[in-house]
């Protein structure tokens, strides 16, 4: 975790892999921490953190369970009947608002916007912490298709780098996100919380 220079920066969540001993480290992920988010006390790098596997016992949930049912908020939205089993955050704010804002534009033009959200649980990392929580360190990918049968799209500026071919009535937008929550130990009162996440555009397409 980095630390912020001034008052105007945000700490940032990064994360390094190594793939084995004879590798240098890369840096594969990186999230901004969220307003009032805090980062869990840690071992120091003397002893290391211990890494959990997503089916670990001893917890609220299993992480698999805490990210599955995170994913599950993302793609049903706001609405969730499963939103109250995670604290609040600002990351899936933000998104469910932008959602409704696109929802709204497209539904105006007889259109239609969705948004399909995905864990990779495959390059998902857990660590034990101080208090016996545990930190996950989750990449996810979003699929967001605005469609506007019989329309000609544009795209804005800042994204038309991102894409190649010729646009018609159809843009899908694929984003490679990265979130980092806490799950609490057994028998702690305390929801599982976001406590950093970003939002990356990757690549812009019509299909």
């Amino acid at each position: 975790m980095t630390e912020a220079v001034d008052a105007d920066s945000t700490p940032l969540v990064m994360m390094w892999v190594q793939d084995n001993v004879e590798d240098n480290y890369e840096l594969r992920n990186w999230a901004s921490m969220l307003p009032g988010g805090v980062m869990p006390a840690m071992p120091s790098l003397s002893v290391g953190a211990s890494q959990m596997s997503l089916d670990a016992s001893g917890l609220v949930m299993t992480p698999g369970d805490a990210l599955d049912l995170y994913v599950k908020i993302l793609n049903e939205g706001s609405s969730s009947e499963s939103a109250d089993a995670f604290a609040p955050d600002g990351y899936r704010d933000r998104m469910f608002s932008a959602r409704a804002a696109l929802v709204g534009t497209a539904k105006a033009r007889g259109g239609t916007y969705t948004d399909v959200v995905k864990a990779r649980p495959e390059e998902t990392f857990v660590f034990l912490t101080d208090e016996g929580d545990a930190l996950l360190l989750a990449p996810i990918t979003i699929t967001s298709t605005f469609s506007v049968p019989g329309a000609q799209l544009t795209l804005p500026k800042r994204d038309s780098a991102l894409f190649s071919g010729t646009l018609r009535d159809r843009a899908v937008y694929t984003y490679r996100d990265f979130i980092v929550f806490r799950v609490p130990v057994e028998g702690s009162e305390v929801l599982p919380e976001i406590i950093a996440a970003d939002h990356f555009l990757t690549a812009v397409k019509t299909k």
